[in-house]
């Protein structure tokens, strides 16, 4: 339980941030995603991070219950297919998206959805 609290107190906090900045910055982060999407190389430093976190965050917290804990383990889960499709998929990924970028409202709903789920599981680490 410990270790839950901690990795969703650490993980609520990122989700809160990066959820808003994709809401209040989403014209700048289109910018950013279309160019790292050129650099081979950093899409890959990208993949071996996702992986190593990922499996690392699964490996520490691998947590199936019916609670607020599940959300760490579907972060780490969701980070090591992110890099495993990243490894396997990386052209099919940039065409995917490309498309996704072309429509201006999907970034700030993927916001409202990470600063959900980290209020959601700030809520319960720090105040219950």
């Amino acid at each position: 339980m410990e270790l839950s609290v901690y990795l969703g107190k650490l993980i609520s906090v990122v989700l809160v941030v990066i959820g808003l900045a994709l809401l209040i910055r989403s014209a700048y982060y289109t910018k950013v995603y279309k160019t790292w999407m050129k650099n081979e190389g950093l899409m890959l430093f990208t993949t071996m991070v996702l992986l190593v976190a990922g499996v690392a965050l699964v490996l520490a917290h691998n947590v199936w219950t019916a609670s607020w804990e599940v959300i760490i383990t579907i972060v780490g889960w969701g980070m090591v297919l992110k890099g495993a499709i990243f490894a396997f998929l990386p052209k099919e990924l940039n065409k995917l998206i490309e498309r996704f970028l072309n429509m201006s409202w999907l970034l700030p709903i993927g916001g409202v959805i990470w600063v959900i789920g980290g209020l959601y599981l700030g809520y319960n680490v720090w105040f219950i």
